[in-house]
């Protein structure tokens, strides 16, 4: 018996709803990695920012990355940036202000008031475009989780005023599948399997 296309499209579908759920991902956001090497701490950074409802501060230039766990600030400033009000950065863990050995990439910040004696900012390129992809990295050469007051796998969740996030995962190597999207994923699975049979026979 011939499978029908709008029972082949149902079950692809579904499947795809199961597959498209198996991560949490904002509209909008960048994601930091932390993880611990054997030559010390490295710390990457992906996503994208939307402005709506970002209020402008100003512009500004620096040269130093590094973090401040204890106050939440996270900031790769080698180079030219534009500020804009954040909403307060959240702690992720118990260390002090150290900066980073080295970093590439895209100018990108979240900084606490206390760490730059002003007010709580996110940093981003100049002239960045809502949307725009950014990226880099920096490095703690010798240094460690405990050195920095981490905890291998917390995960840490930044809301900023406009709602976007900005997420910070230490010592967790890649996303699993959310519990609750399981038995949606396995369905898509099932009605593909019961469609090809359907169609064999």
């Amino acid at each position: 018996m011939a499978i029908s296309e709008r029972t082949r499209a149902a079950a692809f579908c579904t499947l795809l709803a199961g597959v498209g759920l198996t991560g949490t991902h904002a509209p909008a956001g960048v994601v930091f990695s932390i993880s611990e090497e054997t030559s010390g701490v490295e710390m990457n950074y992906s996503g994208e920012i939307d402005l709506t409802g970002l209020v402008f501060l100003g512009s500004g230039a620096g040269s130093v990355a590094g973090l401040n766990s204890s106050t939440g600030t996270l900031v790769n400033q080698v180079g030219p940036f534009d500020s804009y009000v954040p909403g307060a950065p959240v702690s992720f863990g118990t260390g002090g202000l150290t900066v980073a050995s080295s970093a590439t990439g895209d100018v990108f910040g979240l900084v606490d008031g206390v760490d730059v004696a002003g007010q709580d900012e996110l940093q981003l390129p100049v002239g960045y475009v809502s949307g725009a992809p950014i990226s880099g990295s920096f490095s703690f050469a010798g240094a460690s989780f405990t050195s920095l007051g981490l905890t291998s796998g917390t995960s840490f969740l930044n809301t900023l005023s406009n709602g976007d996030t900005i997420r910070i995962d230490v010592g967790i190597s890649a996303a699993v599948p959310l519990l609750a999207t399981l038995p949606l994923l396995l369905a898509g699975i099932g009605a593909i399997g019961w469609a090809a049979r359907r169609r064999r026979t």
